[in-house]
């Protein structure tokens, strides 16, 4: 039972990356349920140089988005803020760990695109912003 029990934890902490090799910056979306801790999260993330800005979207009860989704054997619709996270792609793992500390969720949402391009200007800001990753 133990191991089965490590064998689970182990999963839920693994990172699925796709052709992560395209793009050095990605942006990652993470929901969460109350703004609190949508600034949480954020406030922790450029705290740590784990992404260069965060954009939470939803400020007030008539611009929360509303995520419908399924969930306990039934299909929920509930009210969340969308958190645009910009960094570096190779800190997808870090990132991922530290949602994990802060979350509310048993299961975040947190999902990754690369960003193809950009101003300049901007994407070395979100270099000089973030730190380098962890090479093991």
């Amino acid at each position: 039972m133990e191991d089965q029990t490590k064998q689970e934890t182990i999963k839920q902490n693994q990172v699925t990356v796709f052709n992560h090799q395209l793009s050095p910056l990605s942006m990652y979306y993470c929901t969460t349920e109350s703004m609190e801790n949508a600034k949480q999260i954020s406030q922790s993330l450029v705290e740590k140089k784990l992404a260069a800005c965060v954009n939470i979207l939803g400020q007030g009860e008539s611009s929360v988005i509303t995520s419908v989704y399924f969930w306990d054997s039934k299909v929920n619709t509930d009210p969340e803020y969308l958190l645009i996270i910009k960094s570096r792609t190779e800190l997808l793992q870090e990132i991922v760990d530290e949602i994990k500390k802060i979350h509310t969720y048993k299961v975040p949402e947190i999902i990754g695109t690369p960003i193809f391009g950009g101003s300049k200007a901007y994407l070395d800001w979100v270099f000089e912003n973030t730190k380098e990753p962890i090479k093991l």
